[in-house]
C-alpha cells in the first residue's frame, strides 16, 4: 500500500510503477440510488465472509493466518501493532495489486451497496499515513455536513490512500463517527443528486473517470456539486472527490465557494519516516534516512517507490553480513568506520534501488559463467515461489526455448546439480524447497537485467513464459496438480501485468493471453487483467490496452479477453468505457467473441446500476449505420431473446414493467426489434425473441401494450418509403408463432396475432394514403 503523500512533484520522465505500495484502492460494488447495508450486522457473518474471500485469495500462507488473527480482533483497538504493519506491507507488495487483503478487511454484507471500509483498514491507514501540510485544512472543512473536498491528484501519487485517510478522520471523530465508504461514478458523464444513497451520516468517496477516447466528464461537473450540498446536508453525510489536476481544471467552473481542495503532498522521505516508525517505534530512524545515499535516492521519488525503499531498508537492516556489499566496496573511509557495517547495509539499499545493475554485470561476466547457470537464475526470479525442482526443469527448457544448442540432461549427474545452482546464482533452499534470494531485490534485478541486455531473446522468454505452468517436471516427481498449477499461473500473470504496465509494454499480456485461452487457465487471466483494471497503479495504462485489445482483428483471444474483462467489475465501474470497448468488439465476426460480447451485456444487465446506460448506449448503436448497427443487433437479440431471472415466461427487457425497475419506452424498443427485424438479421434469433415477448404478453397482461407498441412502431412504415422487409418478416414469424401454438392456447395466439395484424394494417394503409395524397400534391403543383 502506498502511502497516499506523494513525493514533491515527481520527475515527469519516470512512470509510475504498476503495483507496489500505490495499490490501495479496496474493491467496492456500484452504487446507484441504493442505500447502504442497514446497521451494524453479525460479526460473526463479516468474518464468515472474510473467511470465504481467504480461500479464493492467492495470499501466502503465513500472511492468510496473520489475517484470519486480525478479523479475530476485529474492532479491539483503534491502532494496530507494528507487526500488524508489517504483514500489511508485505501483503502489499506480494500480491502485486490483487490486494487481496483488502478484500479481507473490507467485507460488505450487501454487494448493491458502497463498500464499508473496514475498522482495521481505516486503523492501517492512520498509522502509516503521512499527512500533506493543508490536510488538516480539509479535515476540518470536512466537519461540517454538506462538506465536499476535492483531491485534485495524479494517478500514482497516493490519491486513493489520502481520500481513505480523510474518511478515517471522520470516521474516528467522535463528534461525527461517520461510516465510510466509496461511491462509483456510473456510466454518464454526469453525476446527479439522485446518485447518493439515503442513509445518514455517511462519509463517500468519489473517483472521477478519466477522460479518454470518445469520453469527457461533463464540463459543467464542478457547477454540478452546488446540486449535491443539500441532499449530504440533509443526511449529515460529506464528500471527498478524486479528480486529476488536468480534469478539475476544465470541469471546476461553477463549483461552490465551499469546496475545498486538498493539494498538498508529503514527501517520500515522509512517507517512508511514517512507514517505518509505524512498523517499529524503536528502530533508527534519523539514522537512516539522514544518510545522504539514502537522502538521496528518496529525492523526488513517488510514494509506491518510498514503500519499495522502505522494504529494502527493512531487509538491509536484518540481512546477514555475507548477504551485504562487501567491506572493500566502500570508500577507505567508511571502510575504516566504526559504522562499516551499516554502510554496508546502506549500499546493500543502494545497489537494491539500482537492481543490482553493476554486481548483476559481474556476477553475467565471471570466467567460466554458464547460459544454465543464466537461465536458472533467469527462471528463479520469473517464477518465484515456487518448487526447486520445477525451476531446475525450466531452467533447462528455457535453454531450448533460446535455441542455445547445448543439450542439458538433467537426469544424472552430468549437470550441475540444484545445490551448485542455487549457490551460482546467491539463493538459499528453504525448508519449504522454494528458493530466497538473501539481496533484497535480487531476482527483480536479475529480471530488468536480461530485458535490458538481451533484447533479441525477448519473445523466446514471453513464449516461455506463457508456457511454464503447464510444463512438468515428472522426472522429478513434481507433477504440478490442478491447484499448484493455478498458483504458478497466478504468480506469472501477475509478474506479466506488473511488468506491462510498469514497462508500457503489453507482450507479456499478449502471450499469456493467446496461450491460455481455451484451457483451464483462462479464468486465471481473466481476474488477473480485471484486477488490474480497477486498481489505481495500472488501470489507467490497462485501460489503453483493453481498448486497443477491442480493436484487435488478428487475436481473436485479445478481444474475447476485453469482452470478459467489460462483463466483470471493470464494466460496472467503468461502465462507459466497457460499453465502448464492446461497441469495437462488436464488430468482430469470431463466434466465440460474438457469443462473449451476448454474455457480457447479459452480466451488464444483472446490475440494476449499469441498465439504464447500458441500454441508452445499444439503441444509440442500433441507430447507427454499418459495424455499429451490428454491434446493436447482436446486443440487443443478446438481451431480448433473455428471460428474467426469477420468471423464464418474462422478457428481461420489459422485467421492470411490473415494478419499480428500467421501464424501456415502446419507441426506445422499438429501434432495437427494427435491427433484429432487418433484411441482414439474423432471423432465428429474431423468432426466438417475438416467441419469448408474444408469450410473454399472453402470460404478462401488464406488459402486453408494450409489446404490442414496439413491434408495431418497429414496422411503422412512413412517408418516404420506410422499411417494408422487417413489416414482411414480422409477418411471417407472427404466422410461424402462431401455428406453433400447443393445443388449448391456439385461441389465445390467435386473437393476439390478429390485435397485432389489425394495428400493422392500420399503419400501412394511413401510410399509403399519405404517400398518395403527397404525390397527388406534387403532380398537382407541377
Amino acid at each position: 500500500m502506498t502511502d497516499s503523500d506523494s513525493a514533491a512533484t515527481p520527475p515527469q520522465s519516470k512512470d509510475p510503477h504498476a503495483f507496489g505500495p500505490g495499490w490501495f484502492d479496496p474493491d467496492h460494488s456500484p452504487s446507484d440510488d441504493i442505500s447502504p447495508p442497514q446497521g451494524e450486522g453479525d460479526k460473526n457473518d463479516v468474518v464468515a465472509s472474510a473467511e470465504d474471500l481467504l480461500e479464493e485469495a492467492p495470499i501466502p500462507a503465513d500472511i492468510s493466518d496473520h489475517l484470519r488473527n486480525l478479523l479475530e480482533k476485529s474492532g479491539t483497538r483503534d491502532r494496530p501493532e507494528p507487526e500488524e504493519i508489517a504483514r500489511f506491507r508485505q501483503a502489499a507488495m506480494l500480491n502485486l495489486g490483487e490486494m487481496n487483503l483488502i478484500k479481507v478487511l473490507n467485507v460488505a454484507p450487501d454487494s448493491l451497496a458502497p463498500d464499508e471500509l473496514a475498522e482495521e483498514y481505516l486503523a492501517m491507514v492512520r498509522a502509516v499515513y503521512a499527512r500533506p501540510a493543508d490536510f488538516d485544512d480539509a479535515c476540518q472543512a470536512l466537519q461540517q455536513p454538506g462538506s465536499i473536498v476535492v483531491l485534485p491528484r495524479n494517478a500514482g501519487t497516493g490519491r486513493i490512500i489520502s481520500a481513505h485517510a480523510l474518511l478515517a478522520e471522520m470516521h474516528y471523530n467522535q463528534d461525527i463517527r461517520a461510516r465510510v465508504g466509496p461511491l462509483t461514478f456510473g456510466g454518464l458523464d454526469k453525476f446527479p443528486a439522485k446518485r447518493l444513497p439515503q442513509e445518514d451520516n455517511w462519509c463517500y468517496v468519489l473517483e472521477l473517470p478519466a477522460d479518454e477516447e470518445g469520453f469527457q466528464v461533463s464540463g459543467d461537473f464542478g457547477a454540478s456539486l452546488k446540486n449535491l450540498i443539500y441532499p449530504l446536508q440533509k443526511r449529515n453525510s460529506r464528500l471527498v472527490v478524486l479528480t486529476t489536476p488536468d480534469q478539475w481544471d476544465r470541469i471546476k467552473w461553477g463549483a461552490p465557494s465551499g469546496v475545498v481542495q486538498l493539494t498538498g503532498e508529503a514527501t517520500a522521505k515522509q512517507i517512508a519516516e511514517r512507514w517505518l516508525l509505524a512498523e517499529d517505534p524503536e528502530f533508527p530512524v534519523r539514522k537512516w534516512l539522514d544518510n545522504p545515499e539514502i537522502d538521496h535516492i528518496l529525492q523526488g521519488q513517488y510514494p509506491e517507490d518510498a514503500l519499495e525503499i522502505v522494504d529494502h531498508i527493512r531487509s538491509a537492516s536484518r540481512a546477514d553480513e555475507e548477504a551485504l556489499p562487501a567491506k572493500e566496496a566502500l570508500t577507505a573511509g567508511l571502510r575504516e568506520s566504526p559504522d562499516a557495517l551499516f554502510h554496508r547495509q546502506v549500499q546493500s539499499v543502494v545497489n537494491a534501488r539500482d537492481h543490482w545493475e553493476g554486481q548483476l554485470l559481474e556476477w553475467h561476466s565471471e570466467t567460466g559463467r554458464t547460459s544454465f547457470e543464466r537461465n536458472y537464475l533467469l527462471a528463479a526470479a520469473a517464477l518465484r515461489d515456487a518448487s526447486v525442482a520445477h525451476i531446475y526443469a525450466q531452467a533447462a527448457i528455457l535453454g531450448s526455448t533460446f535455441k542455445e544448442n547445448v543439450e542439458i540432461s538433467l537426469a544424472g549427474q552430468q549437470a550441475p546439480g540444484v545445490i551448485q545452482m542455487t549457490k551460482a546464482i546467491k539463493a538459499k533452499l528453504t525448508a519449504r524447497g522454494t528458493l530466497s534470494f538473501a539481496r533484497p531485490g535480487w531476482d527483480d534485478g536479475a529480471l530488468e537485467y536480461f530485458w535490458t541486455d538481451r533484447p533479441l531473446a525477448r519473445t523466446a522468454f514471453l513464449n516461455w513464459l506463457a508456457e511454464a505452468p503447464f510444463s512438468d517436471s515428472k522426472e522429478a516427481l513434481e507433477k504440478l496438480s490442478p491447484a499448484e498449477q493455478r498458483e504458478l499461473a497466478e504468480r506469472i500473470g501477475r509478474f506479466a501485468v506488473r511488468w506491462a504496465a510498469r514497462h508500457r509494454n503489453s507482450a507479456p499480456l499478449e502471450k499469456i493471453v493467446a496461450r491460455w485461452h481455451d484451457s483451464d487457465l483462462w479464468p486465471v487471466a481473466v481476474q488477473l487483467i480485471t484486477s488490474a483494471s480497477v486498481h489505481t497503479a495500472s488501470e489507467q495504462y490497462v485501460h489503453e490496452v483493453l481498448l486497443r485489445w477491442s480493436k484487435n482483428k488478428a487475436t481473436p483471444a485479445l478481444r474475447i479477453m476485453t469482452v470478459a474483462v467489460c462483463a466483470g467489475e471493470f464494466g460496472t465501474r467503468h461502465t462507459g468505457k466497457a460499453l465502448r470497448r464492446l461497441r469495437h468488439a462488436a464488430n468482430s465476426q469470431h463466434p466465440e467473441v460474438i457469443e462473449s460480447l451476448r454474455e457480457a451485456v447479459r452480466t451488464l444487465w444483472a446490475e440494476p446500476t449499469v441498465r439504464t446506460t447500458l441500454f441508452g448506449y445499444i439503441i444509440s448503436w442500433c441507430e447507427a449505420d454499418d459495424l455499429l448497427a451490428e454491434a446493436g443487433r447482436r446486443t440487443f437479440g443478446a438481451l431480448a431473446t433473455s428471460v428474467a431471472a426469477d420468471d423464464p415466461s418474462m422478457p428481461l427487457l420489459l422485467a421492470g414493467m411490473e415494478d419499480d425497475g428500467p421501464r424501456p419506452t415502446s419507441i426506445s424498443l422499438a429501434k432495437g426489434w427494427r435491427t433484429l427485424l432487418g433484411p441482414d438479421s439474423d432471423l432465428d434469433e429474431a423468432e426466438q425473441a417475438l416467441r419469448l415477448w408474444m408469450d410473454g404478453a399472453l402470460s404478462h397482461p401488464t406488459i402486453k401494450e408494450t409489446v404490442l407498441e414496439s413491434l408495431r412502431a418497429a414496422v411503422d412504415t412512413s412517408v418516404d418509403g420506410g422499411p417494408v422487409r422487417p413489416r414482411d418478416n414480422l409477418r411471417r414469424l407472427l404466422f410461424r408463432w402462431e401455428s406453433a401454438s400447443a393445443a388449448g392456447s391456439s385461441v389465445a395466439r390467435d386473437e393476439l396475432r390478429s390485435e397485432l395484424a389489425k394495428l400493422l394494417d392500420k399503419d400501412l394503409s394511413r401510410a399509403l394514403d399519405h404517400a398518395l395524397e403527397s404525390a397527388n400534391s406534387t403532380g398537382g403543383a407541377a
